[in-house]
């Protein structure tokens, strides 16, 4: 059996072409030989502002059947926007920044519109950040509507380590999701393995009380020593001076399928590798790959360990 078997692996271009990513016609290029290729069933790319590229990105993704999300945060942080805003004209500002990328989105065949929190105000105003947030949620989820089957993706941050968002650690996220689920239940998650680790949480615990709200997963691996210059999470390859390694996306890779996120789910999965200035992008398309291929081999190698102890 196959990764692609239990899941759908998904090729994370923004990250992969990051430093080229202002540069015409890349990532409709990359669109097109991940394509080709055949392994990854998914592609996810940051905004795309030339009319004519997101119109060839859309043409390839209805042509070859890849599913394809669209993430906004590079925006939003440009742009010093914030979704949990207490401040209404601040929050209206960010809002209606994210409804002007909707239709863009829509022309490249986006699924997923990924979105971030904003950051974490701290205790005394959290209360207050979360219902704003909550609002912005439930208003672009509204105006997606009008853009179905695209659909509103949050990706949960961590909290006072490096990223710190608002959303947040586990259990606020599931109370927070569900939340805003009562009134928009095709809201979700995309649960990121550096953002839970650097909360200071167990994968698995966590990627098991997500289940119900995760759409895809994304295998990253946080540095958490504090004296690097890589501390934090900056999407290094898998293996030191990182926390996890190939035998730690196993053991997640064990808690997925023991949740219900593998086999005729198939969800989403991809390695965060980002390239460096200078690098090439493939390179690090085949790192990530083979990190993916590893992880599923010790997964199972343990599987067939525990098989033969039951016997």
């Amino acid at each position: 059996m196959e990764l692609k078997d239990a899941f759908r692996p998904s090729a994370l271009i923004s990250e992969l072409f990051f430093p080229r990513l202002g540069d015409r016609g890349v990532v409709a290029g990359a669109v097109a030989r991940i394509a080709d290729e055949g392994f990854y069933e998914g592609v996810e790319v940051a905004t795309i502002d030339d009319a004519e590229e997101r119109r060839r990105i859309g043409g390839i993704v209805r042509e070859r059947g890849l599913l394809l999300n669209c993430w906004t945060v590079l925006v939003l942080a440009a742009e010093g926007l914030s979704l949990c805003a207490t401040d209404a004209t601040l929050r209206r500002r960010c809002v209606s920044r994210l409804k002007e990328l909707m239709e863009p989105a829509a022309e490249m065949g986006t699924l997923g519109f990924g979105v971030n929190s904003g950051p974490d105000p701290g205790p005394a105003a959290r209360d207050g950040a979360t219902d704003a947030l909550s609002d912005s949620l439930c208003e672009l989820a509204d105006a997606l509507a009008a853009f179905a089957p695209m659909f509103l993706m949050i990706e949960p941050l961590d909290r006072g380590a490096d990223k710190n968002g608002l959303i947040g650690p586990t259990d606020e996220c599931l109370a927070f999701v569900r939340r805003v689920r009562e009134h928009h239940p095709t809201v979700s998650i995309t649960w990121d393995t550096s953002h839970v680790a650097l909360c200071g949480e167990d994968l698995c615990a966590s990627l098991a009380s997500c289940r119900d709200v995760i759409y895809q997963m994304h295998f990253a691996n946080p540095v958490t020593d504090r004296a690097s210059p890589l501390c934090g999470d900056t999407h290094v390859p898998f293996g030191p001076p990182g926390l996890l390694g190939p035998a730690d996306l196993a053991q997640v890779i064990a808690a997925a399928v023991e949740a219900g996120l593998a086999g005729a789910r198939r969800t989403l999965v991809a390695a965060e590798i980002r390239t460096p200035p200078g690098g090439n992008p493939w390179a690090t398309e085949a790192l990530g790959r083979r990190t993916l291929e590893e992880a599923w081999r010790i997964y199972e190698r343990l599987q067939c360990g525990a098989h033969d102890g039951e016997a």
